[in-house]
């Protein structure tokens, strides 16, 4: 087979030119969040009366993002908002920019009003207290 490509050389890098053009194609398209499925990235778990969610925002400012609790819905929402030099040509675009919301169903009410957020390294933490009547409670049993 090497023998027979070798008679005709521009056949060698047709799949490799085939691959990049068709990578080209499509980094002309663009993608918007709205697109994306499942950003933010999301880590949920729960420690006694607490849930932590830590969502991954790299690159976008703390003033730049919202989020809500309303019962059990949890909603982070916001904008990587693009950094451009002018005369930029890109060469490659894998990190979408422009605004982008997720909203997920925890297994608890959330109390909304004990909330806490910060934003540390492009990491999202986010502490929530279930609600009272999702805490569990002891029960005394008597006889």
């Amino acid at each position: 087979m090497a023998r027979l490509m070798d008679l005709f050389p521009p056949m060698s890098s047709f799949g490799d030119d085939l691959d990049k053009w068709v990578e080209r194609a499509f980094e002309a398209v663009p993608r918007t969040f709205a697109l994306e499925q499942g950003f933010p990235s999301l880590n949920i778990f729960e420690h006694e009366d607490q849930v932590k969610v830590e969502a991954e925002l790299t690159g976008v400012k703390a003033e730049d993002i919202d989020v809500s609790v309303a019962g059990a819905e949890l909603t982070v929402s916001g904008e990587r908002k693009t950094v451009t030099q002018p005369q930029t040509t890109w060469t490659r675009r894998e990190r979408p920019v422009g605004k982008f919301s997720r909203t997920i169903t925890l297994p608890w009410e959330i109390d909304a009003n004990n909330v806490q957020a910060s934003l540390r390294d492009g990491v999202l933490s986010l502490t929530l207290t279930k609600s009272e009547k999702c805490r569990a409670k002891k029960i005394c049993v008597r006889t």
